[in-house]
């Protein structure tokens, strides 16, 4: 006996892509890692109340650094959403040495769900959100040319328009008024309190390489769409 349900063009598909950030600057010479310096601070799905106790940030420095992360994470998921509505899931995120205050991620991977993405399409390839981030390169261009206003790369797919979104986020300057752990160095337990400030995030990588930026951002479509079977 027939289900009754069928598959129809106007139908959401939903498209995920699994992105993955590099940043421990083995291959690439890209990011500020350390402790000072208002360029420091990877993307960093953490927040200080992530830890508890000695876990937290122990340096105003740290604190400062962990901050800047977190407001360059919130920053990735507004641009992601930019063009079309985007939900984060599976978010991994690797450290070097220990999973606290202190330490700095050296990958962070999720996958972004864009749920209206089949039914945004245009004109075949060149639609929904590619579509949006060329229209939007031609305006910062004030041209017709759909390059990356960064490394001169020309947004042609998906997967470049994700990794373009991505880049902006860290690269673009964006001042918050963030929660920021404010330590007193050199307690045993630690002590300190949260303290509401003005962080400014600048570019990640201190102006740097910005080709070097986009490949160590991979993109990759794992789902173009869902079928319901009967």
């Amino acid at each position: 006996m027939p289900s009754g349900f069928q598959q129809d063009q106007n139908q959401l598909q939903p498209a995920l892509y699994r992105v993955v950030i590099d940043m421990s600057n083995d291959t690439y010479n890209v990011f500020c890692r350390g402790d000072t310096g208002t360029c420091y601070g990877v993307a960093n799905p953490y927040n200080w109340d992530n830890w508890m106790g000695n876990d937290r940030p122990t340096t105003v420095d740290n604190a400062l650094r962990l901050a800047r992360g977190n407001i360059r994470w919130a920053r990735i998921v507004e641009e992601l959403g930019k063009h079309a509505d985007a939900q984060i899931l599976d978010v991994e995120v690797n450290f070097n040495d220990n999973n606290n205050g202190d330490d700095e991620p050296t990958q962070v991977a999720f996958t972004v769900k864009y749920d209206r993405y089949g039914i945004d399409l245009a004109d075949g390839e060149n639609a929904g959100i590619l579509q949006a981030e060329q229209k939007f390169q031609q305006y910062l261009n004030d041209s017709t040319s759909t390059s990356s206003s960064y490394d001169g790369e020309n947004i042609n797919n998906t997967d470049e328009a994700v990794q373009e979104a991505v880049m902006r986020a860290l690269i673009e300057e964006v001042t918050r008024s963030v929660r920021v752990f404010i330590p007193v160095e050199g307690t045993d337990p630690l002590e300190g309190s949260g303290s509401q400030q003005e962080v400014t995030a600048y570019d990640a990588t201190d102006g740097g390489n910005y080709g070097d930026l986009r490949s160590c951002i991979s993109v990759q479509l794992i789902d173009g769409s869902t079928v319901i079977n009967p």
